[in-house]
């Protein structure tokens, strides 16, 4: 008898010490947009995703989704944010009129209904395109994207900028910056300016980074007014890949940017992950810097595994505790791909790597797929893109920061 109760007590503790990823999917959609996901820090209970022009929400912790019965125009690519109040802002690239615009549109009862849309630049005839959002410790929010003078334009003579636009409510905008001092082309490659991501640190400095000419830029501002009048250049990105693998026309990823706004012991610092081939493969590669952006640390490649293709990271930091979180798609030899996601306690000095797709799947290319990542309080929030034979599928899954020891 003593033996048996003995063996069930070793299954129960090898049961009780693995945590179980469970993904839930959100929509089977015939559109391939980006997609974005975001949760009430009041309420985790409820969710929302955005792919494209279509929003899903849910109010039982992300295990069912619904589709609001808003009607955005047509549009691909997205952005999606929450406040600190459960408000949430979403952003939509359209090409309406035949000039790409972003349209800003809000929610109050977590995403279920959504505002009249609202140009964010009415007057400009220039496109605009790929939006990215972020806020700050008082709910404003800080609007980037890449404009140009005609997209998608071979004219040696059209040029690509980084717009920087500011509200307090998503409803009324200020008149856009433009931040990056080098232009880039209209051709919409490797030379061409690509994914600006702004952040606000805990003491109001406001910085952007994105990709041009094979390298990753950064600028700053410690007012809000005066930005540097020479960009910073972070890193250089490879030129040499293979397009079979990208299915793009860049070989690095463009880069995502964070800061600790937490009160732990990394308050201020800056962190940066994006993808490039290091090797004849893909990596994903993380630096961090605790200076304002003057220096930063050596790469480091966050993905413990050696073969195959690493690619299209997604980083968070939970403001509650300091913690960092990257999701990235993992692609093996056999070409086949699952979700990884790394995570750090130590303000990005290490990681640790875990699964949290439950089955694989086999996609062309890296072009068509996207993840995104939020955490707070102890939650990490992860959406991605699953495309199999033509169909995309958004997958999502919910985890709590103390149940990732468990994981394998």
């Amino acid at each position: 008898m003593y033996k048996v109760f003995a063996t069930l007590l070793v299954l129960l503790n090898v049961v009780y010490s693995t945590a179980q990823v469970k993904n839930t999917q959100i929509v089977e959609a015939e559109n391939s947009g980006n997609v974005s996901i975001a949760f009430n820090s009041k309420n985790s209970q409820y969710l929302t995703a955005a792919l494209g022009n279509s929003i899903y929400y849910s109010i039982d912790g992300g295990a069912t989704w619904e589709r609001s019965a808003a009607t955005f125009p047509a549009g691909e690519h997205s952005a999606l944010i929450a406040d600190t109040k459960g408000d949430l802002y979403y952003f939509l690239q359209t090409a309406e009129g035949g000039v790409h615009k972003i349209i800003s549109y809000t929610s109050g009862d977590g995403g279920k209904s959504w505002s009249e849309g609202v140009p964010v630049n009415a007057e400009s005839t220039k496109d605009q395109v790929a939006p990215s959002v972020t806020l700050d410790d008082k709910n404003n929010i800080y609007l980037t994207y890449t404009q140009f003078d005609k997209y998608i334009s071979s004219d040696a003579n059209c040029l690509s900028h980084v717009q920087l636009t500011t509200s307090s409510s998503g409803k009324k905008w200020s008149n856009p910056q433009e931040l990056s001092q080098t232009p880039g082309n209209c051709t919409d490659d490797h030379n061409t300016v690509a994914g600006s991501m702004a952040v606000v640190s805990f003491d109001g400095k406001e910085y952007c980074t994105w990709s041009n000419q094979n390298k990753i830029y950064l600028d700053r501002s410690f007012n809000g007014k005066i930005w540097l009048t020479n960009d910073i250049a972070i890193i250089r990105q490879s030129e040499g890949c293979d397009e079979n693998v990208t299915g793009d026309k860049r070989c690095a990823t463009v880069p995502v940017i964070s800061t600790d706004r937490s009160k732990g012991s990394y308050k201020g610092s800056l962190y940066l992950v994006w993808s490039d081939w290091m090797r004849s493969d893909q990596d994903v590669l993380f630096v961090r810097s605790h200076n304002f952006g003057d220096n930063w640390t050596s790469l480091l490649k966050i993905n413990d595994v050696e073969a195959g293709h690493q690619y299209s990271p997604w980083l968070a930091v939970d403001q509650t505790t300091g913690y960092i979180y990257i999701l990235y798609f993992n692609r093996n030899e056999e070409g086949m791909t699952d979700i990884y996601m790394s995570y750090s306690v130590d303000g990005g000095s290490s990681f640790k790597n875990v699964k949290v797709s439950e089955s694989a799947f086999k996609t062309e290319s890296a072009s068509n797929v996207s993840c995104h990542i939020a955490a707070g309080k102890g939650t990490i929030v992860s959406a991605w893109t699953r495309i199999e034979q033509g169909k995309t599928t958004v997958l999502t899954t919910v985890i709590k920061h103390d149940d990732l020891a468990k994981m394998k």
